[in-house]
Parts: C-alpha cells; sequence; structure tokens
C-alpha cells in the first residue's frame, strides 16, 4: 500500500496451522464411527425410559385375559404378554447410510400367547402397539409416547455430551 511514498507491507504468522489441519482431517474421519457412539448413547437413554414405562404396565393374569377375549370384552396386557414385550424389546443395530446415521428402538419376535391365528405366538409388535392406542381387544396404556416425552431432553443432551467428548479427545480440549 502507498502511503506517501512509503510502502507498508502487512505479515501474518499461522502457528499450528499443521496441527489444526491434523485435527480437521481426524475430526473428518472419526466423523461417523463418532456420531454411531453418540447414536447408541442416545438411544439407550431412550430405550432405558420406554422399558421403565413398559415395566411399570399393569398386566392381568393370563387366565383374566382369555375370560375377556372370550367374551370379546377389551383388556389389559395380560401377563404372557407383557413378558414378550420385555423380553421382545431394544435397539436394533446402529446404521449408517450415505452419511446418516440411525437406529431403532422397538419390538421383535413374538409372546408365548399361541392362538389359532398365531400358531408362533402373537407378533409383539402388534401387542405393543394395541397396548400403546387400544384396540378392541386391549386397553390403551400409552407407554412409549410418554417416555419419548419424558426423554427426549435427556436424550439429546447424551448425543450431544458425547460427540462433545469425541471433539475434546481429538482437539485437546479445544472446540
Amino acid at each position: 500500500m502507498d502511503m506517501g511514498g512509503a510502502v507498508l507491507m502487512a505479515t501474518f504468522k499461522f502457528v499450528g496451522l499443521e496441527a489444526l489441519e491434523k485435527q480437521l482431517s481426524q475430526l473428518e474421519r472419526d466423523a461417523i464411527p463418532s456420531a454411531k457412539r453418540a447414536v447408541y448413547r442416545g438411544s439407550k437413554v431412550m430405550a432405558d425410559a420406554i422399558k421403565a414405562n413398559l415395566n411399570g404396565l399393569e398386566a392381568i393374569s393370563d387366565k383374566t385375559a382369555l375370560a375377556a377375549y372370550q367374551k370379546k370384552e377389551p383388556a389389559k396386557l395380560s401377563e404372557a404378554q407383557k413378558e414378550g414385550l420385555i423380553a421382545g424389546f431394544g435397539i436394533a443395530a446402529i446404521e449408517e447410510r450415505n452419511g446418516v446415521v440411525n437406529s431403532k428402538i422397538g419390538f421383535a419376535g413374538y409372546n408365548s400367547v399361541v392362538t389359532r391365528r398365531w400358531p408362533k405366538g402373537q407378533p409383539n409388535v402388534m401387542i405393543a402397539r394395541s397396548c400403546e392406542s387400544g384396540s378392541s381387544a386391549m386397553i390403551k396404556q400409552p407407554f412409549v409416547r410418554p417416555a419419548i416425552s419424558a426423554a427426549r431432553s435427556a436424550t439429546e443432551k447424551a448425543i450431544r455430551d458425547s460427540i462433545e467428548t469425541d471433539i475434546k479427545k481429538i482437539t485437546g480440549g479445544n472446540k
């Protein structure tokens, strides 16, 4: 820059640019594994909340449930149905597709209530849905939606904390 005959030159010195580049490269390499860890930790918080509500559901005896079914009256969850839900509940494997990481929490398998229609037992996902929303055969006892509402902020915090921990490990505590 010309200022009346004097030329001023600006000099910049970048200290640690190579270290910063290494940290950014490491963050990029670890992005998907870090996201998977975070999604798992968040999924665990949510699954624990749902399982706590599931364990707290009122269940009636299998005999009482069968009698209500035969009378075509709606009844609460039976003990065998509840046991099936508890046994079949879990977190699916964490998946990554095109940079998007997700998981599913839900019910798999069958309970021990064998009927003509369900010779392998009733599907746990059907029983969970019936219990959650009610049906002609089951009295509504929501347990998933209330858990999601109650655990949403704790789940988000678990995910955020996991990612922040991974970033601190790579950057040496500097964000």
